[in-house]
């Protein structure tokens, strides 16, 4: 999840992937072709990761898979020229309805609360910074 991107710099990232998979991601370079990125600085709204699966040339969605991350769903927004967006997988089925409803609807509360414009106290933003650090690495 990336919150408030900037260019190609989120001012909150919290990753929580297995360990493995971010390592293959990163040593590959994968960012620059991840389907999921590429359809949310294009799109807004939801998508699901089944819709995504032959727009990459490097199979991304594929080697995904390979990791476990069968499934999943991709949710972009962007309101105040401020863009989130943030993916979510399931290893064993697609997400319901109701499911991604819920993760749309959080995702656009965690951008709403973290705006820029939002005033945060230092004490909160330093607690998000940490936290999106320790899931992260």
């Amino acid at each position: 999840m990336g919150l408030h991107i900037t260019f190609s710099t989120p001012s909150f990232m919290f990753q929580t992937y297995p360990s493995a998979w971010m390592t293959h991601y990163t040593q590959n370079g994968l960012v620059l072709q991840d389907p999921t990125v590429l359809w949310g600085f294009a799109n807004q709204g939801r998508i699901d990761w089944a819709d995504l699966e032959d727009t990459s040339p490097a199979k991304v969605m594929q080697q995904a898979a390979d990791f476990g991350l069968k499934h999943g769903l991709t949710v972009a927004l962007e309101k105040n020229d401020s863009l989130s967006i943030a993916s979510f997988a399931n290893q064993s089925r697609a997400f319901t309805s109701s499911e991604a409803d819920a993760l749309e609807d959080a995702v656009h509360k965690l951008h709403q609360i973290t705006a820029p414009d939002q005033n945060l106290s230092s004490k909160t933003t330093d607690a998000l910074r940490a936290l999106s650090i320790k899931l992260t690495h």
